[in-house]
C-alpha cells in the first residue's frame, strides 16, 4: 500500500513535469513566431527604406516644359592678355549689326537703316581697374547670364519685305548679352533675302573681342562654305525643348569662370541640349570689351524705308538672371540690383516708325514687360 501511494505520487510529479515542458516549448514556438515575424517586417521595412532612394522620381506632366537647373560656376584667376580694341567696319547690310556693336553705338540710329530695339538693358556696373595689380583687373559682381529665347523655324516665320525694298531685311529676336564688358552674345536672326518667298532662321554668337575687331563668331548666314545654326526641325527637337507659353524657346547661359575680369578671361557660349540633358557649348572667345559694359536681351530690327513687317508672332525671353560671382547663384533680373540698374527700353528717340504712332498709321509693335520684375520682355504685333 505504501508503495502503491509512492507510485501514485510519482506518476503525479512526471505527468506535471511533461505538461511544464511542453508548456515551455509550446512558449518557445510562440516566441520563435513572434521572432521571426517581427524579423520579417523588420527586413520589409529595411527593403523599402533602401528602395525608396532607387525609386526614380516622376516625369513632369505631359506638357509642362523641363526647365534645366541653373548650374554653379567655379571662379578661378587667369593671368591678362592685351584687351582687344574695335575697329570701324564698312556698312553693308550685315555690317550694320556690327558696326552697332562698336563702343557707344548700340542705340544710334539712322533714318535709312531703321534700326529700333525694344527689352530689358543695363548700363552694367561700374568698371574701375584695380590699380594695385599690374593686370588690370575689374571686381564687377555679375559675370554671366541666362535666358529662355522664343523661337520659330523658317516654316513657322514669315518676315515681310516692303513693297520698295532694295535689300535684305533682318530681325534679330531675342539678343541676348550679359553685362560688364562680355566678349558674347547670343541670338536668333530671322532674314528675308530681296526676291526670297521663305525668311531664314538662325542661331547666331557675336564676339566683341576677337583680335582685330568685333565681329561674328557663329554668323546667321554662310562663311567660306560653312552653313550657319539654322533654325530646322533638327534644332527644334534637339534644343527648342522650353516653352514660352505654347511657343518653342531655348536656353542659354553666356558666362566666365574668371574672377577678377581682366582681358585673359574665357566667355562660354552654351545652349541646353533636351536630348542629352546636357550644357552644350557654341563658342568661347577670351578677353574683355570693357569699352562697352552694357547688357541687354532685346528685340532689334534692321528694317527697310516703309511698312514694318506685319503680323509677326509674339517674340521675347523669359527668366532672364544674371550670375552674381560673389553669392555664386542667379540673381533674376530686377529693376534695381543694388550694384547695377536695369530698365525696360520701350523703343527710345531712335525708334520712329515701328513702335511710335504716327500720321501713317499706330505703331507695329508694343514692348510688354512683366513688372516690376524684369525677367521677361517680350514684343507682340498689332
Amino acid at each position: 500500500m505504501f508503495q502503491s501511494a509512492n507510485t501514485g505520487v510519482a506518476e503525479k510529479t512526471v505527468a506535471r513535469e511533461t505538461k511544464m515542458k511542453l508548456t515551455i516549448r509550446k512558449q518557445s514556438r510562440l516566441a520563435e513566431r513572434l521572432l521571426l515575424k517581427s524579423l520579417a517586417l523588420t527586413s520589409v521595412s529595411i527593403f523599402l527604406a533602401t528602395t525608396a532612394f532607387a525609386v526614380p522620381q516622376a516625369s513632369p506632366p505631359a506638357g509642362v516644359p523641363y526647365t534645366p537647373d541653373k548650374p554653379v560656376i567655379t571662379m578661378s584667376r587667369k593671368s591678362p592678355a592685351p584687351t582687344p580694341a574695335p575697329a570701324s567696319q564698312p556698312a553693308s547690310d550685315w555690317d550694320r549689326f556690327r558696326k552697332s556693336r562698336q563702343r557707344e553705338q548700340l542705340l544710334s540710329s539712322t533714318i535709312d537703316n531703321d534700326h529700333e530695339d525694344a527689352g530689358i538693358e543695363t548700363k552694367g556696373e561700374k568698371m574701375t581697374s584695380d590699380s594695385s595689380t599690374s593686370q588690370g583687373a575689374f571686381g564687377v559682381t555679375y559675370t554671366g547670364v541666362f535666358a529662355v529665347h522664343a523661337v520659330y523655324s523658317s516654316d513657322d516665320f514669315h518676315l515681310q519685305l516692303p513693297p520698295s525694298a532694295t535689300r535684305t531685311q533682318t530681325l534679330f529676336a531675342a539678343t541676348t548679352r550679359p553685362p560688364n564688358g562680355s566678349c558674347l552674345e547670343v541670338g536668333t536672326s530671322y532674314t528675308t533675302d530681296l526676291g526670297a518667298t521663305t525668311t531664314k532662321a538662325a542661331i547666331y554668337v557675336y564676339d566683341f573681342c576677337k583680335s582685330n575687331h568685333s565681329d561674328w563668331g557663329i554668323a546667321p548666314f554662310p562663311v567660306n562654305g560653312k552653313e550657319p545654326i539654322y533654325v530646322d526641325s533638327n534644332f527644334m527637337k534637339t534644343y527648342a525643348g522650353a516653352k514660352i507659353q505654347s511657343t518653342p524657346a531655348y536656353s542659354l547661359m553666356i558666362f566666365t569662370k574668371d574672377y577678377p575680369l581682366s582681358s585673359d578671361s574665357t566667355w562660354y557660349a552654351q545652349i541646353f541640349n533636351y536630348q542629352t540633358k546636357q550644357w552644350d557649348t557654341l563658342y568661347k572667345s577670351t578677353g574683355l570689351f570693357d569699352l562697352d559694359p552694357r547688357g541687354w536681351s532685346i528685340f532689334e530690327t534692321w528694317f527697310q524705308q516703309g511698312q514694318c513687317s506685319e503680323s509677326l508672332p509674339f517674340l521675347g525671353a523669359e527668366q532672364l538672371a544674371y550670375y552674381n560671382s560673389s553669392s555664386g547663384k542667379w540673381d533674376p533680373v530686377k529693376p534695381d540690383m543694388v550694384v547695377l540698374k536695369n530698365e525696360v527700353s520701350h523703343g527710345g528717340s531712335q525708334n520712329n516708325n515701328c513702335f511710335t504712332d504716327d500720321h501713317t498709321g499706330p505703331a507695329s509693335y508694343q514692348i510688354q514687360a512683366v513688372s516690376p520684375e524684369y525677367a521677361s520682355w517680350r514684343v507682340v504685333s498689332r
